[in-house]
C-alpha cells in the first residue's frame, strides 16, 4: 500500500490522455519528483522539504499534468526517466541555468523534461517543444538543451520493457 487511498491502480490504465489527474495523484507525483531530485526518502518529504515548496511545487505539477493530458502511464514512465535521471544531473548543466526568461527551477525542468521524453515515446502527434513552453513557462530553447542532455544521460533510450515497468510500478506503490 502507498499510503494513498485514492491513488488508482496505473497498471490498470489505458494511454488514454482524457483523464484529469486527482489531488492524490498530485500529491503522490510530486512527493516522488522532489524525493528523488533531492535524495530524500519518498515518506521523508513532508519533513525535509517546506510546506510551502510542496505546496507550490504540487500546484505547478497539477497544471502541467492536467494542461498535457498525459495518461497514468505515461507519468508513471516519466518518474522512472526522473530515476534515473537524478542519478546523472551531472551531464544536465542545463537545468541549473537561469534567465531572465527562465526562473524556472531543476525540479520544474525535470517534471517537463520527463513529461516530454514520455509523451514523445508514447504518442504519434506528441506536443512540439513551442508547446510545451507555453504550458509550463519554460524557455523553449531551454527545454530544448534539457531534454537534449536528458537523452544524451539516457544513452537515447526511452524503452522501458514490461517488467520493468511493472518492477517500477511495485517501487512506487511500496513508497
Amino acid at each position: 500500500m502507498n499510503g494513498y487511498a485514492d491513488t488508482p491502480d496505473v497498471s490498470q490504465v489505458t494511454l488514454s490522455r482524457t483523464t484529469t489527474p486527482s489531488s492524490e495523484f498530485v500529491v503522490f507525483v510530486s512527493n516522488i519528483i522532489q524525493g528523488l531530485w533531492r535524495n530524500v526518502e519518498i515518506g521523508k518529504v513532508r519533513e525535509k522539504v517546506s510546506k510551502s515548496e510542496r505546496q507550490s511545487f504540487q500546484t505547478y505539477v497539477y497544471r502541467v499534468m492536467r494542461r498535457a493530458k498525459l495518461s497514468y502511464a505515461a507519468i508513471i514512465i516519466a518518474l522512472n526517466y526522473i530515476n534515473l535521471l537524478s542519478k546523472k544531473r551531472d551531464q544536465m548543466p542545463s537545468l541549473k541555468i537561469r534567465t531572465a526568461e527562465c526562473m524556472a527551477t531543476e525540479e520544474a525542468r525535470i517534471v517537463v523534461v520527463s513529461f516530454i521524453l514520455a509523451n514523445k515515446h508514447f504518442y504519434d502527434h506528441a506536443y512540439r517543444n513551442k508547446t510545451w513552453s507555453k504550458m509550463t513557462g519554460i524557455d523553449k530553447n531551454v527545454l530544448y538543451y534539457c531534454e537534449k542532455e536528458a537523452l544524451a544521460a539516457l544513452n537515447y533510450d526511452l524503452t522501458v520493457s514490461p517488467q520493468k515497468y511493472t518492477e517500477w510500478l511495485s517501487t512506487l506503490e511500496a513508497t
